[in-house]
């Protein structure tokens, strides 16, 4: 099945999945955690080669919406509180999180999030930060350079967004990720070299995290309490690994598993709505009231059916964001 075509699908399920909702009456407590990667101006992608990248006007229409219909943005420490009964949740609250830390986010997201009043968490890949050169999502894996050197491993129009906005490849810098940090933005931790947690021997996917948590301690006097797992299905849990990671006050594992948690009393693994250009203004909506929710039921038996047939076909395999 083409990614465009499961887009299709999922949008047609979330109507179907949103009317059944409208007339049972919305749940208490659950609360949409939005997952963005990039903004950038001018870049119409393909299905078939997403960048997660939305346009600056589809964000800005998403931010005047929260602001328009009441939405509460959380900060990563309210989101955390309110977790743990800690603290109090808010009417309409909303967590936005991005992944990655691309320049884009200081020059654009952030700009715009904050003509609306809205709250912004960026879990950070800290083996990027600072460093000058342009990089790129690229086909096995991320690699820095010039858009040429990469051939056939990066699509053509990624290569010509980069060639004309340079200063939005690079990544952010750490004198950047200070100034966010001290305007309100959340920092948690997106691996060090955006490795997928889930392949990795456990003490190698532990060192993944340790360093990290180093580099931001003394970078920006952070201690990250949340991970943003690379990548983020099911197969990216690094479930041996999970004890030290606690041990080490990560509390939470936030997913790229549709769903919204439930506050208080959320679980370890915390899913998230991934936001991407193809959704409409009614698609946002139905994202944010649980319309899509069904797909993380449906991503469960993905996985288990997987698990299933791996003994059998030598199966491995899983790729989200």
């Amino acid at each position: 099945m083409t990614r465009r075509l499961a887009l299709r699908l999922a949008g047609l399920g979330a109507r179907l999945w949103g009317g059944i909702r409208r007339r049972r009456g919305q749940e208490a407590g659950f609360v949409p955690v939005l997952c963005y990667h990039r903004v950038l101006s001018g870049l119409v992608e393909d299905p078939e080669e997403p960048l997660y990248t939305l346009l600056p006007e589809q964000f800005e229409a998403q931010m005047a919406l929260l602001a328009r219909e009441g939405f509460r943005s959380l900060s990563l420490p309210e989101f955390i509180a309110a977790a743990r009964g800690l603290g109090p949740l808010p009417p309409r609250a909303v967590l936005l999180t991005f992944d990655d830390g691309y320049a884009d986010f200081y020059q654009v997201a952030w700009p715009l999030a904050r003509k609306y009043g809205m709250t912004l968490t960026l879990f950070l890949t800290t083996g990027f930060v600072g460093r000058p050169e342009m990089l790129f999502m690229a086909r096995h894996g991320y690699r820095f350079g010039l858009p040429e050197e990469a051939g056939g491993e990066i699509p053509a129009p990624w290569q010509a967004h980069a060639r004309r906005f340079p200063e939005l490849w690079r990544p952010l810098t750490w004198g950047e990720v200070r100034e966010l940090h001290a305007a309100g933005v959340g920092l948690g931790l997106h691996g060090h070299t955006h490795a997928d947690l889930g392949r990795l021997p456990a003490a190698a996917a532990l060192a993944e995290v340790e360093t990290g948590i180093r580099l931001l301690a003394t970078g920006i006097g952070v201690r990250p309490e949340c991970v943003a797992l690379p990548y983020g299905g099911y197969a990216s849990v690094p479930r041996a690994a999970l004890p030290s990671l606690r041990e080490r006050g990560i509390r939470y594992l936030f997913t790229t598993i549709y769903g919204r948690p439930r506050l208080p009393g959320s679980p370890f693994l915390i899913p998230r709505l991934l936001v991407v250009q193809q959704d409409s203004l009614a698609d946002f909506r139905r994202k944010l009231t649980g319309a899509y929710d069904f797909l993380g039921r449906l991503q469960g038996w993905k996985y288990r059916l997987r698990l299933l047939a791996s003994p059998i076909l030598g199966m491995r395999g899983h790729r989200q964001t």
